[in-house]
């Protein structure tokens, strides 16, 4: 199935002579096939669907001759170095004069391959605007596409590797099938199967993922929908698929709170975001700044914000930060001297997402996480905690994730620290009771109350 407004790459066109071709039908049958039903953290529903997959491979004509079609990786990098829409938009120079023409100028000879690099993404990624299609090719003329300052995923990438390519950086097209598209056939050169074209950098063991298209996401962080396994690389000389590794995501919430007698708590929840995770808050915040004020109004109905304060927002390359100052009153159970109050205020946690009780397809997380949430709780005048979580460790299958969870008190002050790592992301549907039973360890955990009495 094509994504929106892609069209796949061209090559031969034979006139339709169906008078002069021979046919043959195989017919395949499947029968008591159950109803498919989408699961959470499914990659794509063609992988999941049974489907046989046919490519030509030859026309022997009437008249002896035979037309061959692409047989091997390297013959589809020749053919595809030679395409129209995907080759010769990147080797023609009439194709793409006007876009280096523009980016030249801020290109200082002094310096470093780095930051030419750098210089050039943050350019189209500032300049231009995807049109939110994903494609290998393009229909137009590179420098069509930069006059209308808007342009298909291909085509964004494709305006990256021209102009390293005058700067004689080494850099080639890398073509990936999405995760929505399905995962990629590495074995047979089946052209039809990529939907997206990014621009590899190679840079020896440091090679790099340019992905043009937002000025919120950082080089060498592709959009999450090409983070599938492998990708392609067009070089003519040595075609080769290399494995697309995904930044590790991370965020840090540090709560300092001060509870009063009266189960009001006042403080800061002090929030830093990194990489995919830097992105989606940045995301958050460019479409509603009060985005996170209503999130926590959603749990806490009598919360009074002070003030929201933001950093390195236009600062990609950096972590993203916010701190949250605010009042939360009524955030506790009182009862005869005695405080209930739930220590975690806010988690991607609380909730399992897996509760079906089986199931048939592979979990398919999009990126590595590590996310930690750390409490400093100073306690109300007169109290002391009767009652905190258990220190604890959860391992989700020996190495594919894990939960350190550590409580203490010091003073008057309770400290709670959670880390919740995810480090393996395909988990097989044998392994799914594991996975279930992790995420309701943790949910579990995480809803656990101190107790706290009065002297």
């Amino acid at each position: 199935m094509l994504s929106k407004g892609q069209r796949k790459i061209r090559t031969k066109n034979f006139p339709d002579r169906r008078d002069l071709i021979q046919f043959a039908v195989n017919k395949y049958y499947a029968d008591s096939i159950p109803a498919f039903r989408a699961e959470p953290l499914m990659c794509s529903h063609n992988d999941a669907v049974s489907q046989i997959i046919f490519q030509l491979n030859k026309i022997n004509r009437p008249d002896g001759n035979t037309d061959n079609f692409l047989s091997d990786w390297k013959e589809v990098a020749k053919e595809l170095n030679k395409n129209k829409y995907l080759g010769q938009q990147i080797t023609k120079e009439e194709n793409y004069e006007d876009v280096w023409e523009e980016i030249k100028p801020l290109i200082d000879k002094k310096s470093t391959e780095d930051q030419k690099i750098q210089i050039i993404y943050n350019y189209l990624c500032n300049h231009l605007n995807w049109n939110e299609e994903y494609s290998e090719s393009s229909d137009e003329t590179l420098n069509d596409a930069f006059k209308k300052k808007t342009a298909n995923s291909g085509e964004l990438n494709m305006m990256m590797l021209v102009c390293l390519k005058e700067l004689d950086i080494k850099s080639y097209p890398m073509l990936i099938s999405t995760r929505s598209n399905g995962k990629p056939f590495t074995a047979n050169p089946m052209i039809n199967q990529f939907s997206n074209l990014v621009c590899y950098i190679d840079r020896g063991e440091k090679s790099i993922l340019a992905d043009v298209g937002s000025n919120l996401r950082p080089l060498g962080m592709p959009r999450v929908e090409s983070l599938n396994e492998q990708g392609w690389i067009l070089d003519v000389l040595k075609p080769r698929w290399v494995p697309i590794v995904a930044p590790t995501s991370s965020k840090l919430i540090i709560t300092n709170i001060k509870l009063d007698a009266e189960g009001t708590l006042k403080g800061a929840i002090n929030g830093t975001y990194r990489s995919y995770s830097g992105v989606n808050e940045r995301q958050k915040d460019a479409e509603d700044k009060d985005k996170i004020k209503k999130e926590l109004a959603i749990i806490y109905p009598d919360i009074k914000f002070d003030s929201v304060v933001r950093s390195n927002f236009k600062n990609i390359d950096e972590p993203y930060k916010r701190n949250v100052y605010c009042e939360i009153p009524n955030a506790t159970i009182t009862a005869n001297n005695i405080i209930y109050l739930k220590p975690t205020l806010k988690t991607d946690y609380d909730e399992n997402p897996f509760k079906l009780p089986t199931r048939s397809f592979p979990i398919e997380f999009e990126y590595p996480i590590r996310d930690q949430y750390i409490l400093n709780l100073t306690l109300p005048e007169g109290y002391v905690v009767e009652e905190k979580p258990t220190s604890v460790v959860f391992n989700l299958l020996k190495t594919g994730g894990s939960l350190k969870y550590v409580s203490a008190v010091n003073g008057n002050i309770l400290q709670l620290s959670v880390k919740i790592d995810i480090n393996q992301l395909v988990y097989q549907p044998e392994d799914y009771a594991s996975v279930k039973e992790f995420f309701n360890q943790v949910s579990n955990k995480l809803a656990e109350q101190i107790v706290l009495k009065k002297l």
